[in-house]
């Protein structure tokens, strides 16, 4: 009896798991977006530009684990874009960003 409790427990467990890792990437990817279109707006990229660029911002940050794929992007494309960039300002609008999503899902 008890490892049909367990299995169902298990079952229960994944599906929570599964809702807070989505609810993670959904903030996550509202986070990068933000920082996309922050960083579009200094390139001079407009409208569906802009977003096309955010959505890029987007999916750099699919590649690795953590924030170093999102920052190596952005530090390439504004040295590209010639502006000068510390990675502790991206980092503090990656912070500003998430609060921010943080904050409207609150």
């Amino acid at each position: 009896m008890s490892g049909y409790l367990d299995s169902t427990n298990d079952k229960g467990n994944s599906r929570q798991y599964a809702e807070c890792d989505r609810h993670s990437f959904q903030r996550i990817a509202m986070r990068d977006k933000i920082v996309g279109m922050w960083a579009a707006s200094l390139f001079g990229y407009k409208g569906d530009d802009a977003v096309r660029y955010a959505t890029e911002v987007v999916f750099s940050d699919l590649e690795e684990p953590g924030d170093n794929d999102i920052i190596r992007k952005l530090m390439i494309d504004f040295d590209y874009h010639g502006i000068p960039v510390t990675r502790q300002e991206i980092e503090t609008q990656l912070l500003n960003a998430e609060a921010a999503v943080d904050k409207k899902s609150s």
